[in-house]
């Protein structure tokens, strides 16, 4: 076997492993503790530090696996996360090979676009879900909570995702 099949092959096991840990702190920890009422979702920052760090491509997967991660987990019947997750980490993916760079600052901006299109996604599954409910009761008590938990609990993400990247070095052009 060549030594690019076993590079990839670490890469998928040790991005998996992670994709794996956001899940279970998701569903364990943060579902005991929710910051604003919440729990946040843990899993799109990991998709997007992925394809931040790695490649619009290997994002675009690992929001697949996210997806389907979390909604085994979770216990939800079909859902859309994994093509929006999916979504996301691709155009991110992108975005930081030709806009903005794979800092933290950037990584900020990406959280808070994909949170915001993540609180779009909740409101179709509260609308597929409910036949009648109130935007005023949902926004205050579901959409806000959710997206700022997400939002706060994102940068717990960036560095051990980033320390990763910095071993494998392939999107990170920084001194090892």
């Amino acid at each position: 076997m060549s030594p690019q099949f076993h590079t990839v092959l670490r890469k998928s096991l040790v991005w998996g492993g992670m994709l794996f840990l956001a899940a279970l702190l998701q569903t364990t920890v943060f579902a005991r503790i929710t910051p604003f009422g919440a729990v946040p979702d843990l899993m799109l920052p990991a998709v997007l530090a992925i394809a931040i760090f790695d490649s619009e491509r290997v994002g675009a997967v690992a929001g697949i696996a996210a997806g389907i991660i979390i909604g085994a987990l979770g216990g939800t019947g079909l859902n859309l996360l994994p093509l929006f997750y999916m979504l996301c980490a691709y155009l991110v993916g992108i975005w930081a090979t030709v806009g903005l760079s794979a800092n933290f600052p950037s990584f900020v901006v990406y959280i808070l676009a994909c949170a915001a299109a993540r609180s779009v996604v909740t409101l179709l599954a509260v609308d597929s879900a409910y036949v009648s409910y109130s935007l005023l009761d949902v926004f205050p008590q579901l959409i806000a909570p959710e997206f700022a938990a997400t939002v706060v609990c994102a940068p717990l993400l960036y560095l051990p995702f980033r320390r990763v990247a910095l071993f494998f070095n392939r999107r990170l052009k920084l001194p090892e």
